[in-house]
């Protein structure tokens, strides 16, 4: 997680960037996991008053999952990561709200606070 340094003060906007991921022992259940992700955060920004369109996937990759033991390599099975974006105008009560539901995810997302000028 970061705040970047600037604070809103003369921002146009705010930008969250999240990123989700977890590993998983096949292909399907990561691809199921991907959607749960998607639908569990929508859920939660909801009460805030953002809506679907204001949540955007930016990219999504599911890579397989192994290591190397005296090189053989072993599958461990599948890593799915999931980056979206969510950009509003500056609000620094919208925000703290977001940052509170974020610390409360199941989902653990990694995320970034960017402020946007000009």
């Amino acid at each position: 997680m970061g705040i970047e340094k600037g604070g809103a003060a003369g921002s146009d906007k705010i930008r969250i960037l999240f990123t989700f991921g977890k590993s998983h022992t096949n292909y399907a259940e990561a691809i199921h996991h991907l959607e749960d992700t998607e639908d569990c955060i929508r859920q939660m920004i909801y009460p805030l008053g953002f809506t679907a369109g204001d949540l955007k996937t930016t990219r999504i990759c599911i890579e397989k999952d192994s290591y190397k033991v005296h090189g053989a390599r072993r599958e461990l099975g599948y890593i799915y990561s999931h980056k979206m974006q969510l950009e509003f105008e500056p609000d620094q009560e919208r925000l703290r709200k977001l940052l509170d539901v974020l610390a409360v995810c199941p989902m653990e997302p990694e995320f970034e606070v960017v402020y946007i000028s000009g």
